[in-house]
């Protein structure tokens, strides 16, 4: 992709989110509708390119990069974990919350995918998807226990994390990618 390609991209995204502000200014979309905008985006959209993503032929290498983009994103969300512990110690419980949930869920996992597919293809979406499974885990587990507190229920954390919409689309993929299965056109 050259550099003309990748300003169209960021272009795009930008007149979009320019549109989507301005429609939400005008009250053309209410609180209901961005909230289903987004469980749209979240629920549908993001998992369908996950799973298209995964449609290419088998490769025992994609495997390996794949389990290696998973070690990485693992330790780096433990980094971040670790780092919470220290960093925010002189802020106000309700600014500290904020600010570690910020640095363990980044934006990648909503707007990470389109700038990864559009950049590097269905090969990068589905290796930003991998790399986005700890993420994932972590905001619904740590993440969510800096509001909720620490007596939430292990088992609907659990549910969270492996329902999660968009880890449902890896998973299905990576079995259509692991079987070969072909979906229809």
């Amino acid at each position: 992709m050259n550099l003309l390609e990748l300003c169209n991209l960021q272009g795009a995204l930008f007149l979009m989110i320019l549109a989507g502000a301005i429609l939400k200014r005008r009250g053309i979309i209410s609180k209901e509708g961005e909230k289903c905008l987004t469980d749209l985006c979240v629920n549908i959209v993001i998992p369908c390119n996950i799973v298209k993503s995964c449609l290419i032929s088998f490769d025992a290498s994609i495997f390996k990069t794949c389990g290696l983009l998973l070690a990485v994103g693992f330790v780096l969300q433990l980094v971040c974990v670790a780092l919470n512990k220290v960093l925010f110690k002189g802020y106000s419980e309700q600014h500290r919350k904020v600010l570690q949930y910020c640095t363990i869920v980044s934006n990648g996992g909503f707007l990470g995918n389109p700038v990864a597919e559009g950049v590097y293809g269905s090969m990068g979406l589905l290796y930003a998807s991998i790399f986005l499974i700890p993420m994932r885990v972590v905001m619904w587990s740590a993440g969510t226990s800096y509001f909720v507190g620490g007596g939430s229920d292990r088992k609907k954390v659990l549910k969270n994390v492996l329902t999660h919409p968009c880890l449902v689309g890896v998973y299905i993929g990576m079995f259509l990618m692991a079987t070969q299965l072909q979906l229809p056109g």
